[in-house]
């Protein structure tokens, strides 16, 4: 009970920010960051946003290969969880993306266009892409290695961070990325954690017979 209290206020404070940033504060902060394009703290971001895509995949790549040579259960479940969790947060992203149609920061800046549920090239916005699945990374992987969670969450933060700094998302897009990949990454390891509990218990009433020789 405690866990869905905690889990509703934290949905309630990402709806709320959402809508603030969305009907006020969105289009004056993209104003703004552009004003600094081509400085050195807005390439920084840059790079780091670049240096993730870099990352991402030799990160599952090394635990694929970890589980195939050790071929522990510990190991293969790791990748499974880590692989069905990107999976989906990725594909609920981009079906999310095609159904808001959010015109990109840059547009204002180029052609004046804000706008939701537009057909536009570049409406494609909300949710940040990158940024759920920078936090899809950091959550997942916190919850099988929790001393690396603090710097995991604090790269996906500069990733989020980035993409709103060189203007390619909205602060909103960002929040709710950081969000869905919350969601998804805690609702699977419940879900993998509630059926191998049942799958155990259902090995041990299994009465297997002995093999005689």
């Amino acid at each position: 009970m405690k866990k869905l209290k905690i889990f509703l206020l934290i949905s309630l404070g990402v709806l709320l920010t959402c809508t603030l940033f969305i009907f006020f504060l969105d289009k004056p902060l993209t104003i703004f960051l552009h004003s600094f394009k081509g400085s050195v703290l807005i390439n920084t971001f840059e790079i780091i946003g670049r240096g993730f895509e870099i990352n991402v995949i030799p990160v599952y790549m090394s635990l694929f290969i970890i589980s195939v040579i050790l071929f522990k259960k510990k190991f293969a479940f790791y990748f499974f969880f880590l692989l069905i969790a990107d999976t989906i947060c990725l594909s609920l992203t981009s079906i999310l993306k095609s159904f808001f149609g959010r015109s990109r920061p840059f547009s204002i800046i180029d052609e004046d266009i804000y706008t939701f549920l537009g057909e536009c090239q570049y409406c494609e916005s909300f949710p940040s892409g990158h940024t759920s699945s920078a936090f899809c990374m950091a959550f997942s992987i916190g919850l099988l290695y929790p001393s690396l969670r603090p710097i995991l969450l604090f790269y996906a933060c500069a990733v989020a961070i980035g993409r709103v700094a060189t203007t390619i998302h909205y602060f909103s897009d960002i929040v709710f990325g950081a969000y869905l990949a919350f969601v998804v990454v805690y609702s699977i390891y419940a879900v993998f954690d509630f059926s191998g509990k049942q799958l155990n218990k259902l090995v041990a009433k299994i009465d297997f017979p002995s093999i005689k020789k």
